[in-house]
């Protein structure tokens, strides 16, 4: 039976998920197909991972293991493009996640020549998505609402992860040929999140 640190992926180092197909009798190269499929294919169920033999898929599954996606609960889109996220996690917190769909104009000069066919084909130049890292925030900033919730808990680095797959998810962004910025300015403080944050990023930009 897998435990509670096993129970969602999502999050996981690729050694730590070496380290989890090792734990099913698995050979470690599996945790590079489960790091491929969760975090470059961004595939949202164990059962839909077709490089892993189907016996282990179930064996997976059957023990309660997951990939750990979280849920968008509500979308609200302005007439801008900006898509707003209420993002439902597993304990039922929710975090608010943004799409803005045009770049700050710092494309121009920047050396690349295929921004305009990146528009022409996806509606944008280069998107940013807006990520929290925190339910809440302690810091209680006047001007900002989510002060007003004060601070629920941190966000784990599969929660953080998981906000960025599922807005990705949602506008079928082709990393290979689309380009994007993150920005953490949601919900919370990065810094006082700060190894569940960091190791977020760390997976991000592998």
């Amino acid at each position: 039976m897998a435990d509670q640190k096993q129970s969602s992926l999502l999050g996981h180092s690729f050694q730590e998920l070496s380290d989890v197909v090792q734990d099913f009798g698995q050979p470690a190269y599996r945790g590079r197909q489960l790091f491929d499929a969760i975090y470059r294919q961004r595939i949202a169920s164990i059962e839909q991972i077709s490089t892993l033999p189907r016996n282990m898929r179930g064996h997976l599954k059957s023990s309660g293991v997951e990939v750990g996606l979280p849920q968008i609960e509500k979308r609200f889109q302005s007439i801008d493009g900006t898509v707003r996220y209420l993002i439902l996690l597993a304990d039922g917190q929710s975090v608010e996640t943004v799409w803005m769909p045009e770049g700050d104009g710092g494309e121009a000069g920047d050396g690349s020549d295929s921004g305009n066919e990146q528009e022409n084909s996806s509606g944008f130049n280069r998107a940013t998505i807006c990520i929290s890292s925190q339910a809440g925030c302690a810091v209680n900033c006047q001007f900002c609402l989510t002060a007003q919730l004060g601070i629920k808990r941190n966000l784990t680095a599969g929660e953080i992860v998981g906000q960025v797959i599922a807005v990705l998810n949602d506008h079928h962004v082709d990393l290979e040929r689309q380009r994007l910025n993150l920005v953490f300015m949601g919900m919370g403080e990065p810094f006082l999140n700060y190894a569940n944050f960091i190791k977020a990023v760390r997976l991000m930009v592998e």
